[in-house]
C-alpha cells in the first residue's frame, strides 16, 4: 500500500510580496491580529490553501499524532514574525523591500553595506573551517555584508585557502564589493 501524499506547491503565492503589501497596508506597527484579519479579507484564496494543507497533512497522520504544520492561525503567526525579523535584520521598511522586489533580478542589490546583524564571529570561523562546504557557505554569507571584517576574511581567505574553488568564490564576492589590487584566485 502507497503512502498517500500532500501536494508540496506554495500555500501562498509570491508570499513575500504579499506580506509586504499588507504589512505597509495596515502600518508596521499594527498587530498580528489586524494584519491576520486583513490578510484573510484580502487574500481569500491563499488563506483557503493554507487551511486545507493544515487540514490535508491532518488526514494523513494517525489517531491522536500532531501535525508537522501549526494550525493555521499559529502557521500565520509564525510567517508575520519570520517577516518583521526579515525586514529588522535588512533595516528596511515594507516600502523599500517591495521597491528591490519589483527590480529584474539583475538589477537587485547583491550585497548590503555594513556589517551582518548577527552571527559574524560565526560566520568568520566558518571560513577557516576545515571543512569545505562550512567554508564555501560562510564564503557566501560574508559575500552578502560589504563590512571591513567580511572584506579582510574573504581577502585572508582569498590568498591562503588550500581549495581553488573556495578563492575563485571568495575573489568575486570581492570583485562584486569593488575591491581593487586582488591577488590571482588560480595562483
Amino acid at each position: 500500500m502507497s503512502r498517500r501524499q500532500v501536494f508540496k506547491g506554495a500555500m501562498i503565492v509570491k508570499k513575500d510580496e504579499k506580506i509586504a503589501t499588507l504589512i505597509r497596508d495596515v502600518g508596521v506597527d499594527a498587530d498580528f491580529d489586524t494584519f491576520f484579519e486583513a490578510f484573510k479579507a484580502t487574500y481569500p484564496k491563499d488563506w483557503a490553501r493554507v487551511c486545507h494543507r493544515y487540514e490535508e497533512l491532518g488526514r494523513l497522520n494517525k489517531p491522536g499524532k500532531r501535525t508537522s504544520m501549526a494550525n493555521p492561525p499559529k502557521h500565520m503567526e509564525e510567517v508575520f514574525r519570520a517577516f518583521h525579523k526579515k525586514l529588522k535584520e535588512r533595516g528596511q521598511t515594507p516600502e523599500e523591500y517591495l521597491h528591490i522586489l519589483g527590480l529584474p533580478k539583475s538589477e537587485r542589490p547583491q550585497f548590503q553595506d555594513g556589517e551582518p546583524p548577527r552571527e559574524l564571529s560565526k560566520m568568520l570561523r566558518g571560513a577557516k573551517h576545515k571543512d569545505m562546504q562550512r567554508r564555501i557557505l560562510a564564503v557566501n554569507r560574508l559575500g552578502k555584508y560589504r563590512c571591513e571584517a567580511s572584506v579582510k576574511a574573504l581577502r585572508e581567505v582569498l590568498s591562503d585557502d588550500s581549495s581553488q574553488e573556495i578563492r575563485m568564490l571568495a575573489y568575486e564576492k570581492l570583485s562584486r564589493f569593488g575591491e581593487e589590487d586582488l591577488p590571482s584566485p588560480t595562483g
